[in-house]
């Protein structure tokens, strides 16, 4: 099933739609990890480091990624540390 490109929210209207796992939206998180959609036809993903382990682990059941704002998104994330950039597909780090 595919997404809407747009999302409506309380406090910034209709925006795009990025994913946030549920421990970052519960700021529960004080790390996250950046997932890139490898051909950028998907907004980018922000996963904590718990959901990234459970990622690169292949249990992926116990991860729930959410739709939220972009600009909520920016809001919840700005308080976190990155701590990596994955591709989604291939699971690998950039290199820098």
């Amino acid at each position: 099933m595919k997404l809407p490109k747009l999302i409506r929210c309380g406090d910034h209207k209709w925006t795009p739609r990025q994913g946030i796992c549920f421990h970052i939206k519960r700021k529960k998180a004080q790390e996250y990890v950046r997932i890139k959609h490898p051909d950028g036809t998907m907004p980018d993903a922000f996963i904590c480091r718990a959901c990234s382990d459970r990622l690169r682990s292949e249990k992926t059941g116990d991860i729930t990624v959410i739709s939220v704002c972009m600009h909520c998104v920016r809001r919840l994330t700005r308080r976190l540390t990155q701590i990596a950039e994955l591709y989604h597909g291939d699971q690998r780090e950039e290199e820098e």
